[in-house]
C-alpha cells in the first residue's frame, strides 16, 4: 500500500479532491492510504473527499489530519504570507503543514509522497516509491526559477534549486537527519521568503536532496519552453543542460501535471487558456465537485503578453523576449 499526503484549507479542498480523483482513477492496480492535512475544511468538502473512498476501491484508507493548530503556531513566526482560502491565490500557511508529517504518519511507513493540490496525476506513480534516494531524506525535481533568485534568498549559485510540488519523503532518513528541527530553526528566525515552504526546504536541506524525473512534476512553465536548452538560456540555469533527454522525454509522457503559477491561468478557471484545460475539465466535471461553477480569473498583463508572444511569434523571438522580461522583473522587483 502506498502512502500519500495532501494539505489544504477549504479554498483548496476541491483542488485536492480533483487531484486525488485523478490519482485513484489512473492507478487502479495500486492501493493507497491518503492523509489529508486539513485547515478548517468545511463539512461539505470533507464529505465530498470521503465519497472518493466509496467510488474507488483502491483508496484503502482516507485519514483527515486537522492542521489548524500547526497553522496557528506558524503564524507566530512566519511573516508576510497570506493564509488565503481563495484558490486564485496560494494555499497560505497551510502549505507549511506538510513539513510536520512525521508527527502523524504511522511508524510502519517507510516512504510517503506529498502531492500539491494544483496537480493532475495521469499515470503510474509507483516508481516514486522505489526511487533510489541514497541517503537523502527527500527527493524533488529541478525548478525553473531564475538563477538570479538564488541571490534573493542567499542560496549558493552552484547548487540546483528544487520545486516542492511533489515530495518523495524517506521517513527514516528524514528523522535521522533531524530535518524537522532544521526547518523549525529556520522558521523561528522569522524570515519572510518569497516561496516560503519551498525556500525553507532548499535552504535547510541543500546538498542532501535527491532528484527525480521532470515527468513526476511537469510544471506549467515547461509548456512554454520546448527544451532544457531554452530553459537554460532564459533563466540562466546551467544545471538544466545535462537533463535535455529527460526534459524532452518527460514532455512526451508526463505523469503528474503541476499547474503552478498563472502562466496560462490555472485550468480550474473558466477562462483558462492552459494547454491542459480540456484534460483538467474532464476530471473536474467527473469529480464530486462537478456541479460547482468555475470562476473566471483576471490574468495579470505580463502573463497576457507572455501568452500572446508564445502563441503568435517565432520560438526564438519568444525566448529572447522571455529572457528580457525576466531581467526587467528582477531589476524592478528584487533590485538585481
Amino acid at each position: 500500500m502506498y502512502n500519500i499526503i495532501y494539505a489544504c484549507n477549504d479554498g483548496y479542498a476541491k483542488l485536492a479532491g480533483i487531484s486525488l480523483y485523478s490519482l485513484l482513477k489512473n492507478n487502479p492496480c495500486s492501493k493507497f492510504r491518503v492523509f489529508v492535512m486539513c485547515d478548517n475544511v468545511s463539512e461539505k468538502n470533507a464529505e465530498k473527499l470521503s465519497s472518493l473512498k466509496t467510488d474507488f476501491g483502491n483508496l484503502q484508507d482516507l485519514v483527515f489530519v486537522e492542521s489548524s493548530a500547526i497553522v496557528s503556531e506558524l503564524k507566530s513566526f512566519v511573516k508576510g504570507y497570506d493564509n488565503s482560502i481563495d484558490a486564485a491565490a496560494g494555499g497560505g500557511y497551510t502549505v507549511y503543514a506538510r513539513l510536520f508529517f512525521e508527527k502523524f504518519v504511522p511508524g510502519d511507513v517507510e516512504r510517503i509522497v506529498y502531492i500539491d493540490c494544483d496537480t493532475l496525476v495521469v499515470g503510474d506513480i509507483a516508481p516514486l516509491f522505489s526511487l533510489d534516494m541514497k541517503d537523502s531524506p527527500i527527493a524533488m525535481s529541478y525548478d525553473c526559477t531564475n538563477a538570479k533568485y538564488k541571490r534573493v534568498i542567499n542560496f549558493p549559485e552552484e547548487l540546483p534549486y528544487f520545486n516542492s510540488g511533489v515530495l518523495v519523503l524517506d521517513i527514516k532518513n528524514w528523522k535521522e537527519a533531524g530535518c524537522l528541527a532544521r526547518l523549525m530553526d529556520e522558521i523561528h528566525k522569522g524570515v519572510s521568503y518569497p516561496f516560503p515552504d519551498q525556500d525553507f526546504l532548499n535552504i535547510c536541506l541543500r546538498g542532501n536532496i535527491a532528484k527525480y524525473s521532470f515527468r513526476y512534476n511537469f510544471c506549467s512553465a515547461f509548456f512554454l519552453y520546448k527544451s532544457a536548452r531554452a530553459v537554460s538560456f532564459i533563466f540562466g540555469l546551467k544545471n538544466f543542460l545535462p537533463l535535455q533527454d529527460d526534459y524532452r522525454d518527460s514532455a512526451k509522457n508526463p505523469v503528474i501535471f503541476h499547474f503552478n503559477g498563472n502562466t496560462f491561468t490555472r485550468p480550474w478557471f473558466k477562462n483558462s487558456v492552459h494547454p491542459m484545460k480540456k484534460l483538467y475539465d474532464s476530471y473536474y466535471f467527473s469529480s464530486p465537485w462537478k456541479d460547482e461553477e468555475q470562476k473566471s480569473f483576471s490574468m495579470p498583463r505580463v502573463y497576457k503578453l507572455q501568452y500572446v508572444l508564445w502563441r503568435f511569434t517565432p520560438r526564438f523571438f519568444f525566448y529572447l523576449c522571455s529572457r528580457i522580461l525576466q531581467d526587467i522583473f528582477f531589476k524592478m522587483y528584487y533590485k538585481i
